[in-house]
């Protein structure tokens, strides 16, 4: 919607815009971010922030009274979190998992994918919880990272996990200076938008049957949308709406 409607409009009236990624991007589904979350704990150690999350997903392993207790520990013995956690012999599943996959001597991203989707036992948790939209979104995150090394290996480049990982923390930092600095349009849907702020924003499209969706069948979560969408305005707001919309078929109504 957004490439085929307003970026070619603005770009030739000449005015820099930016597409901003949100809910269509794989790699920031919170389960795919939990699951890349034990990749970096299984590739480093030291990584406390990311430990903390793999230790919650796809299950509790550790209450936050453990983890307190964990902290007190790494500190007294000037140890890690991971070694604290590990000899308190508490989480004994969850080391399990990282030494099974461990032992596989994996190298590229897809294998530490495919081998933690099998060890975890997603597939088949989303499936009798009904959760196929989670089963998507984890194929659509192994075929990105298929992309990934193919374009890779045709660059003559590394393809390895920890290039990956690297990729990934690039590829976010240059994503929030973008968001940040550049002076551009930002173009994004309503979903992407949740969490960021601007001066001036312009909701667009505001006629029936496009917002709210004649897709959704849920009018509240329509008005919520809209509430999100209008409270990224710190200054200005604008909505607007069209004098005439084209549907399938090719034909024009008011």
């Amino acid at each position: 919607f957004l490439k085929g409607s307003f970026e070619p409009a603005i770009i030739e009236v000449g005015i820099p815009a930016t597409i901003i990624a949100g809910s269509n991007d794989p790699f920031k589904k919170r389960d795919i971010k939990l699951m890349l979350a034990w990749i970096d704990v299984i590739c480093n150690r030291r990584d406390n922030i990311n430990l903390k999350k793999a230790l919650s997903f796809p299950k509790q392993y550790a209450t936050p009274l453990q983890l307190r207790r964990f902290e007190l520990t790494a500190l007294e013995n000037d140890i890690s979190l991971y070694e604290a956690a590990k000899r308190s012999g508490e989480c004994q599943s969850f080391f399990d998992v990282i030494e099974k996959i461990e032992k596989q001597f994996l190298v590229r991203p897809t294998q530490y994918f495919k081998a933690l989707v099998s060890e975890l036992g997603i597939g088949e948790l989303y499936g009798t919880q009904g959760l196929q939209n989670r089963i998507l979104d984890a194929e659509n995150a192994y075929a990105q990272m298929i992309r990934w090394e193919q374009s890779k290996t045709e660059l003559g480049e590394y393809d390895d996990v920890y290039t990956f990982l690297k990729w990934l923390r690039y590829r976010d930092i240059q994503e929030r200076f973008i968001q940040e600095n550049s002076d551009t349009v930002k173009l994004m849907t309503v979903h992407a938008s949740k969490g960021l702020e601007f001066e001036a924003v312009i909701v667009a499209g505001m006629a029936q049957d496009i917002f709210p969706s004649k897709r959704s069948a849920d009018l509240e979560e329509e008005r919520r949308l809209f509430y999100v969408a209008i409270t990224r305005a710190k200054q200005h707001l604008i909505i607007t709406m069209p004098q005439q919309i084209e549907i399938w078929g090719g034909k024009v109504i008011p």
